[in-house]
């Protein structure tokens, strides 16, 4: 089996991680002399209605009924609308985002029931955060609930949103990672730097 956790100190992706949709080559930039993975804020679609829509996910199959998964990043918007964070995607999702507001950035959860289907999102635990570095963690249960938290230090973790219970894609399983996007056109766009991407039991 190809591994889970990803330092991102490789110049190409591991065989671990899949495109929600077919890719395109400025999505995610390697840089194995930091170690960090770059991932542009890509434009979302058009008329979107929810993030079942969105190609540029990078996700990973569960790795086991019961884990942790947790990512270390850096964000550098540009501009108001651009977000980043971490997603577990299947028919209904849930993502854990850092946003750029014109107040400043904004953490919450967002979770869409029946995505495939044209279910919108729900925003929940909206909260204001100062700052650059973050910590995003999702825990998986072996009854497929989860829960979401966000650190800023690296060592205090502080739970947001509402339970949420994974659920399969159509020909996929459920799957959890990362993504980067911007609402708003523009020739130059902004940036997450991931260090790292672990799973632990």
């Amino acid at each position: 089996a190809p591994p889970e956790s990803d330092e991102f100190d490789g110049a190409r992706l591991g065989l671990q991680w899949q495109w929600h949709a077919n890719p395109l080559p400025f999505w995610a930039v390697p840089n194995p002399a930091r170690g960090k993975l770059r991932l542009y804020a890509a434009q979302l679609p058009e008329k979107l209605v929810s993030f079942w829509d969105v190609p540029h996910l990078l996700l990973q199959k569960f790795p086991a009924p019961a884990f942790t998964a947790t990512t270390r990043f850096s964000f550098a918007p540009r501009q108001d609308g651009e977000s980043t964070g971490l997603i577990v995607m299947g028919r209904d999702y849930a993502r854990l985002t850092v946003t750029r507001t014109p107040a400043g950035l904004e953490i919450a959860q967002a979770i869409a029931r029946n995505a495939d289907r044209g279910g919108v999102e729900e925003v929940h635990g909206r909260r204001a955060v100062q700052g650059s570095e973050f910590w995003f963690r999702v825990r998986g249960e072996a009854d497929a609930s989860t829960r979401f938290s966000y650190s800023t230090d690296g060592e205090n973790y502080t739970p947001i949103g509402e339970p949420f219970t994974a659920r399969q894609g159509g020909w996929i399983g459920a799957k959890v990672g990362l993504f980067c996007s911007r609402s708003t056109w523009s020739n130059d766009s902004g940036w997450a730097d991931f260090d790292w991407f672990r799973i632990t039991p």
